[in-house]
């Protein structure tokens, strides 16, 4: 049930900031945060990171669906396994978040993303990509460990 409630927290958290970015900055728009460095910017992405793939919507939608998929089987075995906590915590970060920007992309043909930091090409990124970078370092990391 925790893990449940990690994917749920991480989708209502995405949809929520996403809303906010929708209803109150238009396409384009920037706010300054930290001086310098930490940006509102509301970008529609239609395609992946970098706006990959924005030009074959189908193909993208595909692979998007096809990594929900796979990400399903993985954590149905890491749930089911002897896995630690950690693990799945992490194993739900992402997939709350990568439901998000799959919810995103089905509903808009667009993913919200609002949040620059102003670092070399940084891309612009949301919520949802937080979590997901959050649990894939996280997993990373204890894979690395597990390999000891």
């Amino acid at each position: 049930m925790l893990y449940i409630s990690i994917i749920a927290l991480v989708f209502i958290f995405d949809r929520v900031t996403k809303s906010y970015i929708n209803k109150n900055y238009k396409i384009g728009q920037t706010k300054e945060i930290v001086k310098d460095k930490i940006y509102l910017y509301h970008l529609e992405n239609e395609g992946a990171a970098y706006g990959l793939l924005a030009d074959k919507p189908r193909i993208l939608k595909l692979l998007s669906f096809s990594s929900i998929i796979m990400l399903s089987i993985y954590a149905f075995n890491i749930f089911k396994e002897n896995s630690c906590k950690a693990e799945k915590s992490f194993t739900a970060m992402i997939i709350g978040g990568a439901i998000g920007n799959l919810y995103d992309r089905f509903r808009n043909k667009s993913v919200t993303d609002f949040m620059y930091v102003k670092y070399k090409k940084a891309p612009v990124f949301n919520i949802a990509d937080v979590f997901i970078f959050i649990g894939s370092i996280g997993t990373f990391i204890l894979s690395l460990r597990k390999g000891k």
